[in-house]
């Protein structure tokens, strides 16, 4: 990592530093309020040997505030790091700063009920036992998750077991919109979550210092158990283990299925992640956007915290952000080939991007969208300078040095597609039912098979066609 700081980014630090009272000490005596225990000493650990969490990756906290990092990030991420377990108000504890959410513990007629077991078993394991150790030893009488994200309720099966007859709540439609963002969208978001979480990074000033809500996601292993009641907005009011609850519920807001709820006899309430004082969530994707006029967005952006160099080359080694604008319906064709008659000879492609002139003018039209965002009021203050295009590129229309550096930066972004097209013409390779035309038993099942690319990402749709796929090869199956 570099130690290079800009100098804008210095001044820019210095007047946070300036504008905020970091040192006010109530900040940090609220934070500590109702710390009963510590975590584990030495962190938690894998049946592998590894670390799933472990505090000490966070001890370079201790320090000042180094020129790297923004003084404000600083000391949320020194408040982040307080870990251990609180007690909230009688008969309500947390334990806070094991995985990158917090897990709440109500003390129920006959046992602990559980409030999101957090992402890992291991860290919700040692987390129940933390509970166990310092309060006495009770049984799991029941479990709540209020929303569909994972570090929610991946660590089911460390506080319940495998065939245990413990009733798990969840909001309406929980089931359906899990599998959706865990299966359908596992890999976008699994690659969203290298950014979010910074699990590239390695742990320090200069690398992963915070992550808003929480510290890090937990290195363990992931679980689930099937929920047994759903709650929706006809339950507002239910008694669990002897305890009352009065549930809101608050799906489509933060995640597309969520509940919250008060515990009127206790006078908590709880608000899942539909409240924080963060901008968690701001940016959960990128955006989908009409420049054309058409009344179809015609351009998707990814915002990520770095500047890409030329194509096939690292990213340039200094802070950065980029708005990166992509085609969405691409007109542009490519070609794929054999390059001669040995089977041998790898093939021959051509990938001709740009081919399309409409395919330039899109672009034409994002990156001055792109510059435009860049360039309001609100966000001049953190950006130093363009690195691309560049100053000395103008975005008026006609400027042919504009097209020249979206030549030179343009590249594909994992969405290849059609080389394989599915049709009922005798130049499709494969039939409406994915056969491939002249060979029997073959059929091709991913986005090669697609005639033209779908406006978005190609995941989800590629496992719609892999389950048609497997409709048709059960048909035939069953006809036989």
């Amino acid at each position: 990592m570099t130690t290079r700081v800009y100098s804008s980014t210095r001044q820019f630090n210095a007047r946070v530093r300036k504008r905020l009272n970091l040192d006010n000490p109530t900040i940090s005596e609220a934070a500590e309020r109702g710390k009963i225990a510590d975590l584990p000493a030495g962190g938690i650990g894998r049946a592998d040997g590894g670390k799933a969490w472990d505090p000490a990756w966070f001890s370079f906290l201790q320090e000042d505030c180094p020129e790297t990092v923004n003084p404000s990030l600083w000391r949320h991420a020194q408040l982040n790091a307080i870990s251990g377990l609180f007690e909230v108000t009688d008969g309500v504890w947390q334990v806070r700063a094991a995985d990158y959410a917090n897990m709440s513990i109500i003390a129920g007629a006959s046992g602990w009920i559980i409030v999101d077991p957090l992402l890992t078993r291991e860290t919700a394991q040692a987390s129940l036992k933390l509970v166990n150790d310092t309060l006495g030893h009770r049984p799991v009488s029941a479990v709540l998750v209020t929303h569909t994200h994972a570090d929610h309720f991946g660590g089911l099966g460390g506080v319940v077991g495998e065939g245990d007859d413990i009733p798990i709540y969840v909001p309406e439609d929980f089931m359906n919109y899990a599998a959706a963002e865990g299966v359908l969208g596992g890999n976008h978001t699994s690659r969203r979550a290298i950014d979010q979480f910074g699990l590239a990074l390695p742990f320090g000033p200069e690398g992963l210092v915070d992550g808003g809500i929480g510290k890090t996601v937990a290195r363990g292993y992931r679980g689930f158990r099937e929920p047994t009641r759903e709650i929706g907005e006809n339950d507002p009011s239910v008694h669990i283990d002897g305890v009352a609850f009065e549930f809101l519920m608050g799906s489509g807001t933060e995640a597309p299925a969520e509940f919250t709820f008060f515990l009127p006899e206790q006078g908590v309430l709880c608000m899942a992640e539909v409240c924080t004082q963060t901008q968690h969530n701001l940016l959960q994707g990128g955006a989908c956007v009409d420049t054309g006029g058409s009344g179809r967005p015609d351009v998707q952006y990814n915002i990520a915290p770095f500047a890409p160099g030329r194509p096939g080359m690292p990213p340039l080694d200094f802070h950065a952000l980029q708005i990166h604008p992509m085609t969405m319906r691409p007109k542009s064709r490519g070609r794929l080939g054999l390059r001669s008659s040995n089977p041998r000879d790898s093939l021959r492609f051509q990938a001709e991007a740009l081919g399309h002139a409409e395919d330039l003018e899109v672009l034409r039209r994002g990156v001055r969208l792109a510059r435009d965002i860049l360039n309001q009021a609100e966000m001049r203050e953190l950006v130093a300078e363009e690195v691309w295009p560049g100053p000395g590129i103008s975005v008026a229309q006609g400027s042919n040095n504009l097209d020249d550096a979206i030549r030179e930066q343009a590249r594909t972004i994992y969405h290849p597609s059609g080389t394989c097209r599915m049709g009922g013409d005798s130049k499709a390779v494969l039939d409406p039912q994915l056969r491939v035309r002249g060979i029997d038993g073959l059929r091709v099942a991913d986005c090669s098979v697609m005639p033209a690319l779908v406006s978005g990402n190609t995941g989800a749709p590629t496992m719609m066609i892999a389950d048609q796929c497997a409709d048709f090869i059960l048909a035939d199956a069953g006809a036989r």
